[in-house]
């Protein structure tokens, strides 16, 4: 049943406690600083499923949490198989019915469902627009029927080349205009950029598809998140290349992702003296 309110006029209390999962250091920022800007500072963070269960369970005895965010690909516990626990009561009996978001960077069809099957009750695309998650949090923590309208995040192909190095703009507006958490953002993933593209051609060596993939979804998500949108798209091409245990492709393309993971540090650096 939907409350009748305009939800402009509705705020969160100061005491709502988040859940945020979520195993790459770039995202984790992004969405703290979102959630900050909209006034929610009490935010925990798993780095994967197995972790949310034991906060959920240590939870109980402190302050139970409002909400759950939850990434999709993570590795020992992903969030499908999370949620599905979570539900089967494994991380305390209380906290079976709360309501849990997907953060997702593949809004197909099919990742929809497979979100709602595993017992998520919404979902996100990443990267996360600081309105539609407010939205989105409201909806759940206060039961509102809020904004029916479709996950609009989602782009045409276009080609790369015509995509930006970096669009610092597109980054601003999703993290409220806030520069200094952008300048925070920046740097953790300068910090782990190179760490995970090393893991990614590791993986690549040994022809392990799995890390493979999730290594390239976690480029593609921390660097969508930052406005690398040339190299977030690529990225993309890469995960699509392992899904498909194409191996072959993967290792004739890495040498230009190494490329563009260096121009995009340039500019990136660049940004970051001058700021």
């Amino acid at each position: 049943h939907s409350l009748d309110v305009n939800q402009k006029e509705i705020s969160f209390n100061k005491e709502t406690r988040i859940l945020l999962v979520e195993d790459n250091v770039t995202n984790q920022i992004v969405a703290k600083g979102i959630l900050e800007s909209i006034g929610l500072d009490m935010v925990d963070i798993a780095n994967d499923g197995l972790e949310a269960l034991q906060s959920l369970k240590k939870s109980l005895k402190t302050m139970p949490y409002k909400i759950i965010l939850m990434d999709c690909m993570m590795p020992n516990m992903d969030g499908y198989e999370a949620s599905t626990a979570i539900r089967n009561g494994k991380g305390g009996i209380e906290n079976k019915d709360i309501p849990i978001i997907a953060m997702t960077a593949n809004a197909m069809q099919g990742d929809r469902d497979k979100c709602i099957l595993s017992g998520m009750n919404d979902y996100i695309s990443k990267p996360i627009d600081s309105v539609q998650l407010e939205n989105l949090l409201k909806k759940w923590i206060f039961n509102l029927d809020t904004d029916k309208s479709e996950n609009k995040n989602h782009k045409g192909t276009v080609e790369l080349s015509k995509l930006p190095l970096w669009d610092k703009n597109d980054v601003l507006k999703r993290l409220s205009n806030k520069e200094t958490i952008v300048k925070k953002v920046v740097q953790a993933f300068l910090l782990d950029i190179d760490n995970t593209f090393e893991k990614l051609n590791e993986s690549v060596k040994n022809n392990d598809v799995e890390t493979s993939q999730r290594e390239a979804h976690s480029i593609k998500g921390s660097s969508s998140n930052i406005g690398a949108l040339r190299l977030s798209e690529f990225a993309l091409k890469i995960e699509h290349f392992a899904q498909n245990k194409d191996m072959e492709n993967i290792k004739k393309n890495l040498p230009e992702m190494k490329d563009i993971i260096k121009e995009t540090k340039d500019i990136l650096e660049r940004y970051i003296k001058l700021s």
